[in-house]
């Protein structure tokens, strides 16, 4: 089954890396908060003998040749198989003998296990009703064995260990793996949520607990853990209808009309937007530059157009980088403060403080920041944008 798992991690990974590659603008903030925290926590080990970084995949936001010159052996573990091999032919020579490259199931075997039993009652099963019927309990935690294999654990254990933005997607790939199967035998395509929608957020809570609790399995006495995972979603209101959506474009138009137009697009942009705002209207359409700068005398309808239309080149490299995250963070910011459903948490309580086990206190302040993952997402008020909190633990 762990083939299986490579193969769905490896196909997840190389969608990954294209948006990181896409949206880099909007990803930086999250990759220098997350390798500065990372080579924070590397600083405060007296033995700097060997790191395991679990997820280490397409490794964007790990400083693996800072590490490399710190530490003896770096360990990179991921189902990502292309992502584990690009990332490792990317590095110099010398840091590249301090590798080792390990495709494996970061979770100890239980992601392949539960990809198992899910696969197991599809075969099985002669109906979709009697399949869903036993595929919502399994994914809900039911008759799932969630202990780590023992070998893997003594196998992995470092003096650093590092896990970022992993364990609150473990349930990720086997729902795809099952969902897939599904529709392959019963010719029934189920909604990307549908186990989360039926109570696989509470199988969420429990594996992030007991991934807290394989770092603290893994780390030496005196070494560190850096764990850091996205904790909630925003802005996620597009359940709601049309209605929140209206009020962030209202919010945008007054935005707009206090910001410097002229330099705010590209000059291909400033067509697209032309032709979007015209779209389905009579009569001549405007050039770029016309329409930005009669944007101050249009009327309060043509100019909420105006505003969807410069929403929608969100991601296309249509608007300057820095006025698009600045459009961007303002839409998220104005959503949250008009809507306090619009924060999803991912976790319980939203925090991942709440899972860290005993047996692992905090080393310093924990770090939190925003991700925007994909600015179209948070336009159409779809979410895709993530809160990460970062914490540098240590052994009680």
């Amino acid at each position: 089954m762990l083939s299986k798992l490579i193969e769905i991690g490896t196909l997840l990974g190389k969608d990954h890396a294209q948006d990181c590659e896409r949206f880099r603008t909007h990803w930086d903030e999250h990759i220098q908060n997350s390798r500065r925290m990372i080579l924070l926590g590397a600083s405060r080990i007296a033995e700097p003998e060997s790191v395991t970084v679990l997820g280490g995949g397409a490794a964007y936001n790990i400083p693996i040749e800072q590490l490399a010159q710190r530490f003896n052996r770096i360990r990179l573990v991921d189902i990502d198989r292309d992502g584990l091999q690009q990332t490792v032919d990317s590095l110099p020579p010398d840091c590249r003998s301090k590798i080792e490259m390990v495709v494996g199931d970061t979770t100890g075997g239980v992601a392949a296990r539960l990809l198992g039993l899910g696969l197991e009652i599809i075969q099985q099963s002669g109906t979709s009703e009697e399949a869903v019927s036993r595929l919502v309990p399994l994914f809900q935690g039911e008759g799932l064995d969630m202990s780590p294999d023992a070998g893997q654990i003594e196998d992995w254990k470092a003096s650093y260990v590092v896990s970022s933005g992993l364990s609150s997607q473990l349930t990720i790939f086997p729902e795809k793996g099952v969902l897939h199967a599904f529709q392959g035998k019963f010719n029934i395509e189920l909604e990307e949520d549908f186990f989360f929608t039926r109570g696989s957020f509470a199988l969420r809570n429990t594996w992030v607990r007991r991934h807290g609790e394989l770092l603290d399995s893994l780390v030496f006495p005196k070494g560190r853990v850096y764990w850091a995972d996205t904790v909630a979603e925003t802005p996620y209101l597009n359940e709601f209808g049309q209605a929140p959506l209206a009020v962030i474009v209202e919010a945008v138009t007054t935005f707009l009309e206090g910001t410097y137009l002229k330099t705010f697009l590209t000059e291909n942009g400033k067509q697209v937007l032309a032709d979007r705002f015209a779209e389905g209207l009579p009569g001549r359409r405007p050039q770029g530059d016309e329409l930005l700068q009669g944007f101050p005398q249009l009327h309060p309808e043509k100019k909420r157009r105006f505003a969807w239309a410069m929403m929608t080149l969100a991601g296309e490299n249509l608007i300057t980088p820095k006025r698009e995250l600045e459009l961007i963070k303002y839409i998220i910011r104005e959503a949250e403060r008009r809507f306090t459903t619009a924060r999803q948490p991912m976790l319980d309580g939203g925090k991942l403080s709440g899972f860290f086990p005993n047996s692992l206190l905090p080393d310093g302040n924990m770090a939190s920041w925003l991700w925007i993952n994909d600015p179209e997402g948070a336009v159409t008020l779809n979410g895709y944008s993530y809160y990460i909190d970062a914490q540098i633990l240590k052994k009680s």
